[in-house]
């Protein structure tokens, strides 16, 4: 038993300091005996040698953690495994790779079931401040409730500021137990409001539907979750029984989600054994998905996009296209033409870009997005709005023009 201990404890050393190689140099390094001082901080300059094994390297680094570490005798060794692993990871510098721990695996897949603990916001990055934006806050929600709104910045949340580039860290810590509140500072405009928010369930319901003018069914589709091509089919029935004669597809701000969920939406919209997805990956080469159901909705179709729609959304769009099912209203699309793999690691989750996606006339989504058919923009105020004011909204009155033409 101790023997294994100790195996363990040296495997959790090797995780650890992998990172710090990674990271920091391209190289493994040995200690050189001087070092210069300045405040507190020591500064130790290190040679490279490329002869160097990585796990001696690592060896050494840990004898002086040990030797020399203020609070060794506290050392949290599953801590430091689970950040180990986690800057391992972010060391591919891929944005779309991560390693989940079981808490944020399981908060994952809550989210993506359309269940989760938090207080109900769809969130997304601004592309030209880099800050964290509130599409919208999901009906009845505690966050509506407590006055969030569309387009509020979130600046700091429990005191601490957060930037575009911690998109992900910020959504979890909205995430949370029931029952527990959250304090956030929001930018509206150029006021700051502060809000405490209770934590609580919530069942996201991603698609909401009106009907317009000259009998034009509405839907904006806001995210893939499970259940989505169900809901997808019922909401279209809805808008069919109420007079609905065309649809306009709102998947403006709609970041992605399950692949499955889109891939499904193209099989009630398209005929039966239509190729709806290309991908190409290292370890099985081309694959390609077609629909299998055969069409269920044969209603016109104008979709809404604009530079946030992306992943799942641009499989969506791009098949339309391509098809001509439907025609693109709006701006070129985000660009995110990856697919990511969930690999189980014990009770862990690591989620790896594994494959590129292409349309089905094969055209290259990452980097480039999806052209509209027809490029409208909306007023710059607007750009980064999720309601935008219905005698504002270019892209929807050049939709409804289409449809009654």
């Amino acid at each position: 038993m101790e023997d294994n201990k100790k195996n363990r404890v040296y495997k959790t050393i090797m995780l650890v300091l992998v990172v710090v190689f990674i990271t920091f140099t391209l190289t493994t390094v040995l200690m050189y005996n001087a070092f210069t001082q300045n405040g507190n901080i020591k500064y130790l300059f290190l040679s490279n040698n490329d002869n160097t094994d990585l796990d001696t390297a690592i060896q050494k680094v840990r004898a002086v953690i040990d030797r020399t570490y203020i609070n060794a005798d506290e050392i949290n060794e599953d801590e430091l495994v689970e950040y180990a692993v986690k800057g391992y990871v972010a060391g591919l510098g891929d944005e779309y790779t991560e390693y989940m721990t079981p808490d944020e695996w399981e908060e994952y897949q809550e989210t993506a079931i359309g269940n989760y603990e938090g207080i109900g916001v769809y969130l997304t990055v601004t592309q030209d401040t880099n800050e964290i934006i509130v599409i919208a806050p999901l009906e009845e929600s505690v966050a509506e409730k407590a006055g969030i709104q569309s387009g509020d910045i979130i600046t700091k949340i429990d005191g601490v500021e957060y930037t575009g580039d911690q998109l992900e860290a910020a959504t979890e810590v909205l995430h949370g137990q029931p029952g527990e509140s959250v304090q956030l500072e929001v930018k509206r405009g150029e006021e700051i409001l502060n809000f405490d928010i209770t934590r609580e369930v919530v069942r996201t319901s991603p698609i909401k539907i009106e009907m317009l003018e000259n009998n034009i069914g509405y839907m904006q589709l806001l995210t893939f979750d499970e259940g989505i091509t169900e809901d997808f089919i019922s909401k279209c029935n809805t808008l069919k029984e109420q007079g609905a004669t065309s649809i306009i597809l709102d998947v403006r701000f709609n970041g992605g989600g399950y692949i499955d969920g889109a891939i499904g939406i193209l099989d009630a919209l398209l005929p039966k054994d239509n190729v709806v997805l290309i991908t190409n990956s290292k370890a099985h080469g081309e694959n390609t998905r077609v629909t299998e159901n055969g069409q269920q909705i044969d209603l016109p179709i104008v979709v809404l996009q604009n530079q946030y729609s992306a992943s799942s959304t641009e499989i969506l769009t791009g098949a339309l296209k391509d098809y001509k099912r439907a025609t693109i209203v709006g701006t070129t699309s985000y660009g995110k033409g990856v697919l990511q793999s969930v690999y189980m690691i014990d009770d862990a989750a690591l989620k790896i870009t594994t494959d590129e996606f292409f349309t089905p006339n094969r055209n290259t989504i990452q980097g480039v997005g999806i052209e509209p058919d027809y490029v409208v923009e909306v007023e710059e105020e607007y750009v980064n709005s999720f309601n935008i004011p219905r005698d504002k909204d270019t892209q929807l009155d050049k939709a409804i023009e289409l449809l009654t033409q």
